[in-house]
């Protein structure tokens, strides 16, 4: 079984433990981050941790690694792993303190965790029958920007949407009836042959595939917008798709137990996941 990396070690999955008054744990004072490898590459690893760096300075949590440092732990995690397709998870703490308290201790060492997690492989055959999501109403903070481990929220949308679609593997969020996000992925819908998204702000993490299939869509001369999207503009989609680091790009086929469109993966769809894939074949 591959180990697990654990401030500054290297140690068994069944050795590695942490403080019962880690912050992390007590408060869910800490961040994280998911780099998704394809054919043991990380295409994107760079990109990762500069939201890594991002979410640290957001939060004002010192980042204990440097680009170099977090390749190498990463790296190292990543040649003992078995599988070809995987996913290795950070996650950094503000660390341990003697006791339970609010206010962040003048000194204190973060908790850094890394692991790898192996990934479900979808077939282009899977991907192409679409996948069922349902909407929930925005009810987390303020600061969906930063990649918090604070995940309470996200994880009973998902249960709720789940209660509305058994076969739902996301939850949208809608604020006002305006679309954030998924609970762990970028929204992207398509009409009349532009791609639209949901612009930058607080209410939605910086999506690192989403950014991706923005170049891939500019590459294959369709059109991306960066706009406010109703859910009205979301129920009368050509296509939906939702965009993650484990993901990449799953076609919504039903949403709210209603067909998307014609209840099909659309053409737009197709034209990223292939172009996504020639990518990988070239690395």
């Amino acid at each position: 079984m591959t180990p697990v990396y654990l401030n500054g070690q290297f140690v068994a999955r069944d050795q590695a433990t942490i403080s019962v008054f880690d912050r992390g744990f007590l408060f869910a004072d800490g961040i994280y981050e998911v780099v998704a490898y394809f054919n043991r590459c990380a295409p994107f690893l760079a990109e990762h941790f500069a939201r890594l760096e991002q979410s640290c300075r957001a939060i004002s949590l010192p980042c204990p690694f440097d680009l170099s440092t977090f390749t190498s732990v990463v790296e190292s995690l990543a040649q003992k792993e078995s599988s070809d397709d995987f996913l290795v998870y950070c996650q950094i703490t503000r660390g341990a303190q003697p006791t339970r308290a609010h206010p962040i201790p003048e000194v204190i060492e973060p908790t850094v965790f890394v692991m790898t997690q192996s990934v479900p492989a979808f077939s282009i055959e899977r991907l192409k029958r679409g996948f069922h999501a349902a909407s929930v109403i925005e009810n987390r903070w303020s600061r969906c920007d930063i990649k918090s481990v604070a995940l309470l929220a996200n994880v009973l949308a998902l249960q709720s949407a789940k209660m509305v679609d058994s076969e739902a593997v996301e939850a949208i969020y809608f604020a006002d009836d305006i679309l954030h996000e998924g609970a762990s992925s970028a929204v992207m819908i398509v009409k009349e042959g532009v791609i639209q998204a949901p612009p930058d702000s607080h209410a939605l993490l910086p999506s690192i595939t989403r950014c991706t299939m923005q170049k891939l869509a500019h590459s294959l001369d369709i059109p991306f917008e960066a706009k406010q999207i109703t859910k009205n503009d979301v129920i009368n989609a050509d296509e939906i798709f939702i965009a993650s680091a484990s993901r990449i790009l799953f076609p919504i086929t039903k949403l709210d137990n209603q067909p998307v469109s014609n209840g099909e993966p659309g053409p737009i769809w197709l034209k990223l996941i292939q172009a996504f894939q020639k990518h990988l074949a070239q690395l």
